[in-house]
């Protein structure tokens, strides 16, 4: 009779730890597959909100001329998406446009000479809505290597593609960095800057 009741007994526990394991399984296969559905909704949620950058394009205003910081001076642009370098000071302005679906932060903004590389950067910290504009200005010294290399190439600086303008930028959560390159030059006879080259790239990847 004992050995009948301990037999029932040792029965009844392995089934006990079957359960147990079983459970804990389910609730490991639960678990996994809540995260990843927490995971797939932030991940959405991000896309929903991301910021885009893009080049605004040379056209006249229709509306009220933008003000944009030359030289410690405030000026008016009759045309949206202008560019403008002074070759001798290094002295520049132009404007980017949010074309995404959440604000962009704007971190740092910078010039380049496309054939060596010589630049200079500016932090900004400022917030482009989504489907805003925004005007960045730059103003090296005297003793930046953009104004040093300046002084050695003729002025002013014409061709295919003399400058490189680069924005890194991100969501107002810091979550999505990204950088836009614009390659500026002028074409044909018209010796207006023009975005002649647009390159985009997440610095998440």
């Amino acid at each position: 009779m004992d050995s009948t009741t301990d037999w029932i007994t040792a029965i009844a526990a392995v089934f006990a730890a079957l359960g147990t394991v079983g459970a804990l399984i389910f609730t490991a296969r639960v678990a996994r597959s809540a995260a990843a559905s927490a995971n797939a909704a932030n991940r959405g949620l991000l896309a929903a909100g991301r910021p885009l950058l893009l080049d605004v394009p040379y056209e006249h205003y229709t509306d009220p001329e933008c003000e944009y910081s030359w030289r410690g001076e405030i000026r008016k642009a009759p045309i949206r998406g202008q560019i403008l370098v002074d070759a001798t000071n290094g002295t520049f302005v132009f404007a980017v446009r949010n074309v995404g679906r959440g604000p962009a932060r704007i971190d740092s903004f910078s010039i380049a000479l496309a054939d060596d590389g010589a630049d200079y950067s500016e932090f900004a910290g400022v917030v482009v809505p989504a489907g805003g504009d925004i005007w960045l200005a730059g103003d090296p010294d005297a003793n930046a290597a953009l104004v040093q290399r300046l002084r050695t190439v003729p002025s002013p600086v014409h061709g295919p593609l003399p400058y490189l303008f680069t924005v890194a930028y991100t969501d107002v959560a810091g979550k999505q960095r990204q950088r836009l390159v614009l390659g500026v030059g002028t074409a044909g006879q018209d010796s207006a800057l023009r975005v002649l080259r647009v390159e985009h790239v997440s610095l998440d990847d």
